[in-house]
């Protein structure tokens, strides 16, 4: 559980931001980290 979570924390760390492509990212990020958040409150239950 705890690995997943520094996984996702270092892949949002590795992602660069570029101009026009900030929204498309910041919309990858959340729809990722969501589904991350939903498996780890998942998998603690």
């Amino acid at each position: 559980m705890n690995t997943l979570f520094a996984t996702l924390l270092d892949y949002f760390d590795s992602i660069e931001v570029e101009g026009s492509n900030i929204f498309q990212i910041n919309l990858i990020n959340i729809i990722i980290f969501t589904i991350g958040l939903i498996y780890i409150l998942g998998s603690a239950f």
